[in-house]
């Protein structure tokens, strides 16, 4: 399901009176596919937290997406023993008619890409804020999120027999973060290893020759049986590492 579709399940009357006044994100991947659907909402501010790990680019293009509606204009970067995988959405709406405030939380697998919301088969829950028994400390979690360092975990009942976890989480900002403190960083930016391509030379020694060597002649029987790998262009290879060595 997209982003739109999900929303007409929320509210089948429709949102004709209702204006998004901010949206709160957590997710560890994102794209700029689905920030161009939050964006058809209008929403006038959003507030973003992305695992440390998550591409730069990624970050770049959707932070240059946002522009003036991205809250203090950086996406918070989410620190804990692993990954921050959560995935989290609390949007915040306003009544034209009424002024009065609502809320409403999506959670599940689905992270904040178009693949998240489109493509995938995705786990979706959701429910409205006044709907839910700890609805003011799922607002204290996201308070604290957007006004402070960190937010502690919580175990919340959401109704009879249903339970929802919120991670603890701490953040730090994008432009003062420094990504080289976190080994585990490293590998995930690829700064470490980012891909290995195998040598083919290695633990060979190769000879240019002059003239190719036909296949099959004393020549040819000579050099390969002390060890060396003819092929059909102008040289020759030893492997020196398959050598026995004495002390």
């Amino acid at each position: 399901m997209n982003l739109c579709e999900i929303l007409q399940q929320a509210y089948p009357k429709g949102l004709q009176d209702l204006n998004l006044s901010r949206v709160d994100i957590v997710s560890p991947y994102i794209s700029e596919g689905f920030f161009n659907q939050l964006l058809e909402l209008e929403p006038k501010e959003v507030f973003l937290v992305v695992d440390a790990g998550c591409s730069e680019r990624d970050i770049v293009n959707v932070k240059q997406l946002l522009g003036d509606i991205l809250v203090n204009d950086k996406i918070r970067l989410g620190k804990s023993a692993g990954l921050v995988h959560a995935k989290l959405f609390l949007f915040h709406w306003t009544n034209n008619q009424t002024r009065s405030t609502s809320q409403l939380l999506i959670w599940g697998s689905c992270n904040a890409t178009d693949g998240g919301f489109g493509r995938n088969a995705e786990t979706i829950s959701w429910a409205k804020l006044r709907q839910i028994d700890n609805r003011d400390q799922i607002r204290d979690y996201f308070l604290e999120l957007y006004g402070h360092a960190c937010a502690d975990e919580r175990v919340l009942r959401i109704s009879d027999g249903v339970c929802l976890v919120l991670p603890e989480i701490e953040l730090e900002n994008h432009d003062e973060y420094d990504e080289f403190d976190s080994f585990d960083l490293w590998l995930q930016k690829g700064i470490v290893c980012h891909k290995y391509d195998r040598d083919s030379t290695f633990k060979f020694i190769k000879i240019q020759l002059n003239q190719a060597i036909e296949t099959d002649n004393d020549i040819d029987n000579i050099i390969t049986a002390n060890g060396f790998a003819v092929n059909t262009l102008k040289n020759i290879s030893f492997d020196y590492l398959s050598i026995g060595f004495e002390n």
